[in-house]
């Protein structure tokens, strides 16, 4: 569902409280209760024992830090390890 309003698509959702939730259904939490409210969940399937659906997958994986966007660039630039493999054979007393 990429390119889907994310409000439009809570909203389509099936709004489930957590007692009716499966291991099957989604839960991405969809409302804002007010104190003391019931908190509903998206409810829509998952795969693999994940705990969103794909949409909400997507939703909950951040584009990562500066850092990690631009870790591969370092590694490419980085010479060669100078660590040494270990021995192959160890002798003990």
């Amino acid at each position: 569902m990429s390119g889907v309003d994310p409000r439009t698509y809570d909203r389509a959702s099936r709004h489930l409280p957590l007692d009716a939730l499966s291991h099957r259904d989604c839960r991405w939490p969809v409302n804002d209760p007010e104190r003391g409210g019931t908190i509903l969940f998206c409810g829509e399937a998952v795969a693999g024992g994940r705990s969103y659906c794909p949409h909400h997958g997507r939703r909950a994986v951040g584009i990562g830090t500066e850092g990690e966007r631009t870790a591969h660039r370092s590694l490419l630039k980085a010479p060669f390890s100078t660590v040494q493999p270990p021995e192959t054979e160890r002798t003990y007393p």
